[in-house]
């Protein structure tokens, strides 16, 4: 078992993901490590902070209006909103307490640092990469230059799923991109998904590679 980084990956693995991998010991010898599996697949990039963040200024203003609204409230529609428009007291506190402890876990080089509304920092894993995701969870990104809250499919994005919108992997694409297109799904569906799913291609890789160092005891 162990944490799969994305800092280190050619394919679709955008955040830290734990696999394991069982095996009968009476039965078989397993003649691999984790060290030598991220070895093997390792490709150095850099995937922090705003690196996820690909909607433009306008399309996120749009996304937060929409959001205040499902909360019950109302501004202008030329009204340049901040999170402490519409976040509550609870998620206001969060961020003063993710602030508070920013310059111990943001990375060094971007200054960015990625933390989850929805969760207390006790109990989740803020810093540069996106921490573990809930099916209601609601990450922003804190940084020097202020807070972006991610709309639904930054969320998305962030497993890995090669959605359009200029950030699409040919190699992997998106295998419902005209349910996405078509408005199929809300953006709490979205969400919700990001928070149930791992993407197929990241934990195949890992499987592909237990299997092959599995050898029979007979």
């Amino acid at each position: 078992a162990g944490i799969d980084l994305p800092n280190h990956k050619s394919f679709p693995n955008l955040r830290p993901r734990r696999f394991s991998f069982l095996w009968t010991l009476e039965v078989f010898d397993f003649l691999g490590s984790f060290a030598e599996y991220e070895t093997i697949t390792a490709r150095a990039r850099r995937l922090t902070g705003n690196a996820y963040l690909f909607f433009g200024e306008y399309a996120r203003q749009e996304y937060y209006r929409a959001f205040a609204l499902s909360r019950g409230l109302h501004f202008d529609a030329d009204a340049t909103l901040t999170v402490d428009d519409f976040f509550t007291e609870i998620e206001l506190e969060r961020l003063k307490v993710h602030n508070d402890i920013r310059p111990m876990k943001e990375d060094a080089e971007t200054q960015t640092y990625i933390a989850d509304m929805q969760q207390g920092p006790k109990y989740t894993s803020p810093g540069p990469c996106v921490p573990t995701l809930t099916k209601h969870s609601r990450l922003v990104s804190i940084s020097d230059r202020g807070i972006k809250m991610w709309t639904p499919l930054e969320h998305l994005f962030s497993m890995g799923e090669a959605i359009k919108h200029g950030v699409g992997d040919p190699d992997y694409p998106c295998l419902f991109q005209d349910l996405l297109e078509s408005g199929g799904l809300s953006p709490q569906e979205i969400v919700k998904m990001s928070g149930d799913a791992m993407h197929m291609a990241s934990f195949g890789y890992f499987q592909l590679y237990c299997y092959s160092r599995l050898r029979s005891k007979d």
